[in-house]
């Protein structure tokens, strides 16, 4: 049996900082040491959940053909490989773990 916040055996924990730095507003890691450390695998879970509790419009294995800023109205317009998408906000993460690639295009 492993202690809560102890990375899974034969999974190694990126270690970037405690389950209580790493968190999202109203939800905690759940049985979880506030000072341990996730794993990957328990972050993903975590995610997952605070999709779930927050009903999250996540779309994930869509591909993004275009993003617009709508002209004279509040938004965004995106063309996805599954349609047409409106949207008041939009999160672009792309780049590898703790090398984020920042578009040219954000502020």
């Amino acid at each position: 049996m492993r202690s809560a916040g102890a990375p899974d055996a034969g999974t190694r924990s990126l270690q970037t900082s405690p389950a209580w730095h790493d968190r999202f507003p109203n939800l905690e890691f759940a049985n979880f040491d506030p000072d341990g450390f996730a794993s990957k695998d328990q972050v993903a879970d975590y995610f997952v959940e605070y999709a779930r509790k927050f009903e999250a419009p996540i779309r994930t294995g869509v591909e993004v053909k275009k993003v617009v800023h709508n002209a004279g109205r509040a938004g965004f317009t995106v063309e996805t490989s599954e349609g047409t998408i409106e949207a008041n906000r939009v999160v672009v993460a792309t780049g590898p773990f703790q090398r984020p690639l920042i578009p040219s295009i954000a502020p």
